[in-house]
């Protein structure tokens, strides 16, 4: 099975004011503060890393298929799924495996139905960890790390990750894209 070559679609050089607000943004950031944040021609990832905004929404800007690429999308969101299993403590091997099958389907070593199947064992694991807060959200990251598109799995890795230091995946992006 070839990987999947969509995943390897560059994404643009810059990103721009416009694309921001094509994300729709909170209402933190209206249309004239993201003009303001990205000027002209718009920012490189690099210096998207060093904007003066909350890691958070650092984040949130970098971990769409349009800055980074789909495969860099959803290779953090295995990442970041992986970092907040390990800082829950004894995962769930369902979890574990939802992740490491998420990655060989990014290359194209595992199939659709195989993803799926490890997207419900996680999800059973995220039902049974419910009352470990902790647990819960790092098991439920693996299970949208291994079910959901790019940005969607973002989102979940990011909130589940939210226990581990913003600054790690912003430096992530900028060793990955940078």
């Amino acid at each position: 099975m070839p990987p999947r070559s969509y995943l390897f679609k560059l994404p643009e050089p810059y990103v721009t004011a416009d694309m921001i607000m094509a994300q729709k943004p909170c209402s933190a950031y209206p249309r004239e503060r993201v003009e303001t944040l990205f000027p002209g021609t718009g920012l490189t990832v690099p210096e998207i890393c060093d904007l003066p905004i909350p890691p958070k929404d650092r984040v949130w800007v970098l971990l769409h298929p349009e800055v980074i690429g789909e495969r860099l999308c959803h290779e953090a969101a295995c990442d970041f799924a992986a970092a907040a299993l390990e800082l829950a403590g004894n995962p769930d091997p369902r979890s574990v495996n939802a992740i490491a099958v998420k990655r060989r389907w990014i290359v194209g070593t595992a199939t659709s139905r195989e993803l799926n199947a490890a997207a419900k064992a996680a999800k059973a694991a995220a039902n049974a960890t419910a009352n470990a807060t902790t647990a819960w959200a790092a098991a439920w990251a693996a299970r949208e790390a291994a079910r959901a598109a790019a940005r969607a799995a973002a989102r979940a890795a990011a909130r589940a990750a939210e226990a581990a230091a913003w600054e790690n995946q912003i430096e992530w992006c900028r060793q990955r894209c940078g």
